[in-house]
């Protein structure tokens, strides 16, 4: 049997540590890195889980595993673009299946992004001490950004869902009053730009995007500058995405 699962972008990180916890008390017999008829050594990289924490983790290779019940399995572990793919090979699916299963409900369950900011195909951002004193905006749009953290501050995940739109000439503070926002909201903050809607695509970006944020509410979600990616059929998808 082979089972296949994924997972790219930020999440990255928290699905290797998830699956690492699920795999506690297995034993690594052996691990091995084939590409066809060639072998090279098996590849390790340190993985940003959080904006804090950081682990090493079997990025390319294959593992032939013993579970403490003795049951017998292996797995292959690739990246691309970004995503990190799992093969698990066993004679046992329902075994297979539940230990992806668990690694999923864990990653849920202890999603370490909550309360992070971030960029959705990857990178976290820092908060800093850019408040509204060191930025030039006119008193209305001041006042409406204010308002938004007041809001969020407030309320958190129970605040009902609206959107934003800041419109204007560069140097008129819309990113930098953003990024105030970023740093005075007690909230989980996605900043999508064109980059991540290159690495995603229109429609995985916007999904992506509102679903993470759900999970992980209260979140903002700013999107910047991706105007080439709004076409009457993703406007579609934000609305859809957006209600509810």
């Amino acid at each position: 049997t082979l089972l296949n699962t994924a997972c790219g972008g930020i999440m990255r990180g928290g699905f290797l540590d998830a699956f690492e916890r699920q795999m506690a008390g297995y034993k690594v017999a052996e691990t091995r890195n084939m590409d066809g008829d060639v072998e090279r050594p098996p590849n390790y990289e340190a993985v940003e889980i959080s904006s804090t924490k950081r682990s090493t983790f079997l990025t390319a290779g294959f593992r032939f595993i013993v579970g403490p019940d003795g049951w017998k399995f292996a797995y292959r572990t690739s990246t691309y673009y970004g995503n990190q793919y799992f093969v698990l090979y066993s004679e046992d699916s329902a075994k297979a299946q539940d230990l992806v299963d668990r690694t999923w409900t864990d990653l849920e369950a202890n999603n370490p992004l909550k309360g992070e900011a971030f960029a959705l195909a990857g990178g976290f951002l820092k908060r800093n001490g850019l408040d509204w004193s060191e930025i030039f905006l006119e008193d209305k749009n001041e006042k409406g950004l204010k308002r938004i953290v007041r809001i969020v501050n407030d309320k958190g995940a129970s605040a009902a869902n609206r959107g934003v739109v800041l419109q204007g000439p560069p140097g008129t503070g819309k990113t930098l009053g953003a990024r105030v926002v970023m740093n005075q909201a007690k909230a989980t903050y996605l900043w999508i730009s064109a980059k991540d809607f290159y690495e995603l695509g229109s429609y995985g970006c916007f999904v992506n995007a509102f679903d993470l944020a759900r999970k992980l509410a209260p979140s903002i979600v700013l999107f910047e500058d991706v105007d080439n990616y709004i076409t009457d059929y993703t406007v579609d998808l934000l609305k859809t995405e957006m209600d509810g």
